[in-house]
């Protein structure tokens, strides 16, 4: 079959290249014209004849050419052939799922060709919004064709494809992150070295299997590939604390961000194992992030300079930002500014961060003592990379007989509490500080606009009104007798 298909693709490729040709005669065009023809009615013959696998030699030729365009070409007729042919590899997901929307207007098809090919196969993370979005779509066409959506709460129905938006929009933040850091790099290898000269030589110093993590994560970061979860994980708890500037700036946010990541992922409640392992090893890094040992020399700071000095740490930092989310959100912008898609998107009730129904509960420094310490106990995160098992390992045990020299030391987990507490105390006299600007800003706005009143009556009664200048000056200076 092949060597036929060969053939027949040959004489139609000869066939488009001298019809480019120019100063073609008229008998020269009806010539080709009626080489395409006979063409066209042996393509025909065979489809009669072999069916599908004729079908699917032709197809896959064509894929191999790169000439997509002319699988979705070759009329109504083979329609059918079509259907069975791009809906038989999941290779051939980009395509099929046009075909479905095109051809078939099968929607419920092609939304569940686009979100498994998105889910399983997509490397590019603007793709992979993309084809979730247009998935999105695409459901939400078959719903407003069944009465009620098909009786299907649509925070439920998307919340798959929602969930991973979110996870997307976690990486977005990410890479707005470091953009400022590899803004003026002239290649990708010199955005990746810039990135780990500025993120990536502290907090991992020493530590060569956790600096090799970090490296391949910003590096897919860089190149905008898909991070895993761990991954992500990994780049928020592992890179420096390093201020880049903007609005986009995470520092502080990071480890909230991890978790947020985390608790998307639901391999807290599918995979616990693996879960708790995650969330283990982001708390024990959000508290080695500081020096507990020298903050826990008081005695020569007064208590205004100790609480500015542990609002500072990371893990306060953590505690607060978990404390003013209050919630878990899956709203994140629409990847296409402008399109509908945009007021398509859904929410999940409200579930508080710290407390409240589906909170995550705070680890101790006790509960996550001798995490991953253990090659063994790594087998959840590297079952397919073996090889990582002992060099994480021995990186990981450096990590923990850091935490235990912050108890020992700096009496981490005496401060733990504290912390917590000076962190929902910190944001309170915040909100208490926020609501009485605002109520000065009401109330001087009240005078302004009383005084706007006040001279508006003495306009209309004729009074002489003293008037300014732009600067603020009275109108013809202060007069002779001042």
């Amino acid at each position: 079959m092949k060597a036929l298909v060969d053939l027949v693709v040959a004489e139609a490729n000869d066939i488009d290249e001298r019809s480019a040709e120019p100063g073609l005669s008229k008998e020269e065009e009806a010539a080709l014209k009626r080489r395409e023809e006979i063409v066209q009615q042996r393509m025909a013959s065979y489809f009669h004849i072999f069916g599908d696998k004729w079908a699917r030699g032709l197809w896959q030729e064509y894929v191999a050419q790169n000439q997509l365009s002319n699988l979705l070409d070759d009329g109504p007729e083979y329609q059918k052939h079509l259907t069975r042919f791009l809906r038989s590899d999941p290779a051939y997901a980009t395509i099929s799922w046009i075909n479905d929307v095109i051809n078939e207007r099968d929607y419920a098809e092609a939304s569940r060709t686009l979100k498994q090919y998105a889910l399983t196969q997509e490397s590019l993370l603007w793709n992979k919004k993309i084809e979730l979005s247009i998935s999105k779509l695409a459901e939400l066409a078959v719903s407003n064709k069944t009465e009620n959506g098909g009786g299907q709460n649509p925070a439920t129905q998307f919340k798959q494809i929602d969930t991973q938006l979110a996870l997307i929009h976690l990486q977005d933040r990410l890479y707005s992150h470091i953009r400022p850091i590899i803004r003026e790099a002239i290649d990708e290898t010199a955005e990746i070295e810039l990135v780990m000269k500025e993120l990536g030589t502290r907090f991992v110093h020493g530590k060569p299997a956790l600096t090799q993590l970090l490296k391949t994560g910003l590096t897919k970061l860089v190149q905008r590939q898909v991070l895993s979860v761990t991954e992500l994980i990994d780049v928020f708890t592992l890179m420096d604390q390093t201020s880049t500037g903007g609005a986009d700036d995470l520092n502080g946010q990071q480890y909230l961000l991890a978790l947020q990541a985390l608790k998307l992922s639901g391999l807290l409640r599918d995979e616990v194992t693996l879960g708790s392992l995650l969330e283990k090893l982001i708390w024990r890094r959000c508290m080695i992030r500081d020096d507990w040992e020298q903050l826990n020399r008081t005695e020569l700071k007064n208590d205004s300079k100790v609480e500015i000095d542990t609002s500072a740490t990371a893990l306060f930092k953590t505690f607060k930002e978990g404390y003013k989310i209050g919630s878990l959100h899956l709203t994140f912008p629409s990847p296409l500014p402008n399109h509908p898609i945009s007021v398509l998107t859904s929410t999940t009730p409200h579930q508080g961060f710290w407390d409240g129904p589906g909170a995550m509960q705070p680890l101790s420094p006790d509960d996550v003592l001798t995490t991953g310490c253990n090659p063994d106990s790594l087998l959840p995160l590297y079952a397919s990379s073996p090889e990582y098992l002992e060099p994480v390992s021995r990186d990981l045990r450096a990590e923990d007989e850091l935490l235990q020299a912050q108890i020992v030391k700096g009496r981490l987990d005496k401060w733990f509490p504290g912390v917590m507490a000076g962190a929902k105390d910190g944001l309170r006299k915040e909100a208490e500080a926020g609501t009485a600007a605002a109520q000065k800003r009401r109330e001087m706005d009240a005078m302004i606009t009383g005084g706007f009143k006040e001279r508006d009556r003495e306009l209309a009664d004729g009074q002489e009104v003293v008037e300014f200048d732009e600067r603020g000056f009275l109108e013809g200076g202060l007069g002779a007798d001042w």
